[in-house]
């Protein structure tokens, strides 16, 4: 708090009312500021220091709505315009149930934060996720590739990701998120996928180069194994000899890029290079 002041007060940008009230003496309090019978009241949701600004969120935005319907039932408002003041919007759905989800659930997740980031929030942040729209998704769909030229396949990522939102949404069963405005939308065909594979002839080339070498004397196992295996390199990286089974004749993958395991054969010229 500023010097010469008992109290200064923070409003959030994305959800009108909700504040963060510092006193002097080193309080925090979370509070949603809002109108009663005509009179500015301030309810108090909880102490900044024990609540985290997500779960002071979302209570703020049950507060609001138990406000809101004690004045629906004295105005005699219709219970659509009673849901549109409790829906989460993108941004505080984001922030409070998608990130989290994704952390736990997706092991590769910085994909997923810089499409909502940079394409979806900038667009979606404080609109409450029942009024966005088919028609809207479709033009930023579009408008990616048409006039920001950017590669269909980010275009789709989109699509994709803000899809799998709504579907956490909806299994979430939060209120007001009943339909997935994504579902019929078409994707770009991406016609850049290229499959490249290496000849025998440069296969032998590749193996007699790096056994000449002794730069990285690890080389000379790693490459003949990519080559043996077709395995990712970090799953060659990551290999141990408790993963190979010589009775079976096995190489388990505990964890593969999509978060199963995977069991590839041991060959005999993988044997052979095992042996060495």
């Amino acid at each position: 708090c500023e010097a010469g002041k008992s109290k200064q007060e923070f409003y959030d940008n994305e959800i009108q009312g909700f504040m963060l009230e510092v006193r002097s003496s080193g309080a925090k309090s979370y509070y949603v500021r809002t109108s009663v019978d005509g009179k500015r009241v301030a309810k108090k949701i909880g102490d900044a220091k024990v609540m985290d600004i997500k779960s002071a969120r979302v209570k703020a935005m049950k507060l609001k709505r138990a406000i809101e319907e004690q004045k629906d039932i004295v105005l005699g408002k219709s219970t659509k315009e009673k849901k549109k003041a409790s829906v989460l919007t993108l941004g505080v759905f984001y922030d409070t149930y998608y990130l989290p989800y994704i952390k736990k659930h997706i092991k590769s997740y910085e994909t997923n934060i810089s499409i909502f980031k940079n394409h979806l929030l900038p667009k979606y942040k404080n609109t409450p996720m029942d009024q966005i729209s088919k028609a809207s998704i479709m033009k930023l769909h579009s408008d990616m590739v048409v006039k920001k030229k950017l590669a269909p396949a980010t275009a789709n990522k989109v699509l994709i990701f803000l899809s799998s939102a709504f579907n956490i949404a909806i299994d979430l069963e939060l209120e007001g998120v009943s339909q997935n405005p994504t579902k019929g939308i078409k994707e770009y065909k991406l016609n850049n996928a290229k499959e490249r594979y290496i000849t025998k002839e440069e296969a032998n080339r590749l193996l007699e180069a790096i056994n000449s070498t002794e730069q990285n004397i690890h080389l000379k196992y790693i490459i003949p194994m990519l080559i043996l295996t077709g395995a990712r390199r970090g799953e060659v990286l990551k290999a141990k000899h408790e993963d190979f089974n010589l009775n079976l004749m096995t190489w388990t993958i505990p964890t593969s890029k999509n978060g199963k395991k995977r069991i590839l054969p041991i060959t005999p010229q993988l044997l052979e290079l095992y042996n060495k």
